[in-house]
């Protein structure tokens, strides 16, 4: 029996919380969206404050129901260990706080990334997918043959260094969307021919061009707040790629931008929570 599955996305600046009308084409039913708390406890106290008055069917236990969260950091289990913005530190146990706030219901766990590569594929692809989230950081996940890389679990791409103007610097520091918003300001302002769109798509080359010849991606999808920007720098982004790429035996990349980027991580919760019960089975 498909169970009931409501989904919560833990962004750094705001949390989404959706229930899917169905698991087939992943119809929105309800959603509410709240501020994230900076706080471990205040977080946990948010979400099921906001579940038990929204969505009442999730509170108490039942083997039918079950809330997949999506979260920053690293996940192991029912555990996450977070430092940047929530300040969850290390092995905070996040599935039981929630649960037990929840009358003992299931609650599953996956890193924001990761779920993010499983809900930006369609769930037939095979192939190798990397997913890119370029919102205040820089994030990735790898899918291969529809499911997540075991051996780049926790991939952090966006950390990749590069030496510029006599210093280390990241990806991120580059081409994330907090030095995109810092450096240029509103992208939905800035004309499709400005030459900025050519110099960030430079920077955001940069991850990209380190990828191709060791996670070896049939398809980029790109999401995440400048996700949205692809129509404008992906033309100087994909001549990049198609110029100074790596090429083997002919291999080449598809690029594109996310479908419905809104809900991506949120589906990807969703279908992780299908595939566990799956597995249950």
């Amino acid at each position: 029996m498909t169970k009931q599955i409501l989904t919560a996305d833990i962004g750094g600046t705001k949390i989404r919380i959706v229930k899917f009308r169905d698991y087939k084409d992943f119809q929105v039913e309800k959603e509410i969206e709240i501020a994230t708390p900076h706080n471990p406890d205040e977080l946990v106290e948010k979400i099921t404050d906001v579940i038990s008055q929204s969505f009442p069917e999730f509170v108490n236990f039942s083997e039918e129901k079950v809330l997949s969260i999506a979260t920053r950091g690293t996940v192991i289990g029912g555990y996450v260990s977070e430092t940047s913005v929530i300040g969850m530190g290390n092995n905070f146990p996040l599935a039981e706080k929630i649960s037990l706030n929840l009358g003992a219901n299931r609650v599953v766990l996956g890193n924001d990334a990761n779920l993010g590569a499983l809900g930006a594929f369609p769930t037939d692809f095979r192939g190798r997918g990397l997913y890119l989230t370029i919102s205040t950081g820089i994030g990735g996940g790898l899918l291969i043959n529809g499911q997540l890389s075991r051996d780049l679990d926790g991939l952090e791409i966006g950390h990749i260094k590069t030496w510029r103007d006599g210093n280390w610097l990241s990806w991120e520091d580059l081409a994330s969307g907090e030095t995109f918003y810092k450096k240029y300001g509103d992208g939905d302002k800035i004309s499709m021919d400005d030459p900025i769109w050519t110099e960030y798509a430079r920077e955001v080359a940069v991850g990209i061009l380190v990828a191709l010849p060791t996670l070896h991606p049939d398809k980029i999808a790109i999401g995440g707040g400048i996700g949205k920007f692809l129509n404008k720098f992906g033309p100087a982004l994909r001549q990049i790629v198609d110029e100074f790429g790596w090429k083997s035996n002919g291999y080449s990349v598809e690029i594109s931008a996310v479908t419905d980027q809104r809900y991506v991580v949120n589906r990807g919760a969703a279908i992780l929570a299908l595939n566990q019960s799956e597995d249950d089975e």
